[in-house]
């Protein structure tokens, strides 16, 4: 039998162009395994019929020699807060009960490019927490711990069940939203890439909102390469920047500037990390951030527009007793209540003036690379604080709007993926992912192996 779940999604879309596969064979491969792998409870939503639908109509293409992108026939995930017509969106929620109309637009232009959307993955309710939690629908399973442990460990947010499809094989590629790190720390947890590119540089229409001054789509998946063409092809006038070919000066966030200290486990793989860096011909410089730039204080400003938004966008839900919500996400929401307009303008008002002086601290074409998640993948408990210390490492990066990804550089004892986070400035997707490619590979870094390890294939 063949392992698709071992392929890259290029790799893929190659064994499709050259008729050693085809979209519905494809399709059915992956639909397979989500059926095969419930015990990880991260699939909200099996979108079968229509996928194989219109994968027969991309095998139809392809036999006339048309292909619609690279990717063409290869299967995706999306997360469960994206509308698709004739169905609910329920955004990790019990209460969103509404058919939608139309496809989100990321739908549209992810079909238009060829792929085929197989599923829709569980969230963090609302999209509002770094957890992955969710009592309500079910907390999708990290899949680097054992299942049948006691305690559950956290699978990142919000989302979740895209990290853990990604990681588990389920689907080479996955589509999320990072509002305050809810693409870069699930991928982070799962030892895969998670990429959140700029404010609305990918289409957002059609998703169901948390805090619109923020919420950006971001990209997952388990390679460099098929990270790069995804988001090629879906910003296509993304500006290209005549960068070099190497990009061989980081700049890094020094420990005393840490918002969080690193666990002993993690502390030492960054260290590691730095040294193989080095031992590469990487000249690594440290980062002065500007006197006014604190990250602690940015990911408090990050958090309260998420509520002050969120209450507007959701505050006549979580004020409804009758509304069946999770406590903590409707205190979260109901926080946005009590802060001022003023306060809230005002936050918003120096954004701007905030990223000019985080810009003026590095170089143009520089490249930042700090940790992303300081601990192990925390337990998870019911007042969902266990993850409080991991926002202030993805939160400032939501608020100076600039483009961000998390990638896996190593792992603990017990093989729990570590990883680490490259920043650039506005606008500069393209090099960021072209350094992010190119430090991968010289470090032989790789994303996600647990479908060797504990996932059968």
């Amino acid at each position: 039998m063949k392992h698709y779940s071992d392929l890259s999604a290029l790799d893929l879309g190659q064994a499709i162009r050259t008729g050693q596969s085809t979209a519905v064979e494809l399709s059915q491969y992956f639909l397979q395994r989500i059926q095969e792998h419930t015990e990880l409870n991260c699939i909200s939503q099996v979108l079968s019929e229509r996928a194989l639908h219109y994968a027969a109509h991309l095998d139809q293409l392809a036999a006339q020699g048309v292909y619609l992108s690279s990717l063409h026939g290869v299967p995706i995930i999306v997360k469960d807060s994206f509308a698709v017509a004739g169905e609910i969106t329920w955004a990790g929620t019990r209460y969103l009960n509404q058919l939608e109309q139309q496809d989100a637009a990321i739908i549209c232009q992810l079909e238009a490019l060829g792929l085929v959307v197989i599923a829709r993955a569980k969230m963090t309710e609302l999209a509002f927490g770094l957890s992955g939690q969710n009592p309500m629908q079910g907390t999708p399973c990290n899949p680097y711990y054992p299942l049948s442990d006691e305690v559950q460990r956290a699978p990142g947010g919000s989302s979740s069940g895209c990290a853990v499809a990604l990681a588990a094989g389920l689907a080479p590629l996955a589509i999320g939203g990072d509002t305050g790190g809810s693409v870069r720390v699930p991928a982070a947890l799962n030892g895969i890439l998670g990429f959140k590119p700029s404010h609305e540089r990918l289409r957002g229409q059609g998703n169901v909102p948390l805090a619109p001054s923020l919420d950006s789509v971001g990209l997952m998946a388990k390679s460099t390469a098929d990270l790069h063409e995804l988001y090629r092809l879906m910003q296509p006038k993304s500006p290209v920047l005549a960068a070099t070919t190497q990009q061989t000066t980081l700049f890094y966030l020094q420990e005393q500037h840490f918002p969080e200290p690193l666990q002993p486990e993690v502390h030492a793989v960054w260290q590691h990390h730095l040294q193989q860096l080095h031992a590469q011909g990487y000249a690594l410089v440290p980062w002065q951030p500007p006197a006014n730039l604190n990250f602690q204080q940015l990911s408090e400003w990050c958090s309260d527009i998420i509520a002050y938004e969120g209450y507007q966008q959701h505050g006549h839900w979580a004020e409804d007793e009758n509304t069946p919500m999770w406590t903590v996400v409707r205190r979260r929401i109901q926080r946005g209540a009590h802060i001022s307009t003023a306060h809230y303008q005002q936050v918003i008002a120096q954004r701007e003036a905030i990223y000019t002086e985080f810009a003026a601290s590095l170089p143009q074409h520089a490249c930042l690379l700090l940790p992303i998640v300081p601990s192990l993948a925390p337990v998870l408990n019911a007042e969902d604080t266990s993850c409080q210390a991991i926002g202030p490492y993805s939160r400032p990066f939501n608020y100076l709007d600039v483009p961000a990804c998390s990638f896996p550089i190593g792992y603990a004892a017990q093989q729990q993926p570590i990883a680490a986070q490259l920043v650039m400035l506005k606008g500069q997707e393209p090099l960021l992912l072209d350094t992010l490619h190119q430090l991968m590979s010289q470090l032989k870094l790789h994303g996600c192996y647990i479908q060797h390890k504990k996932i059968p294939t």
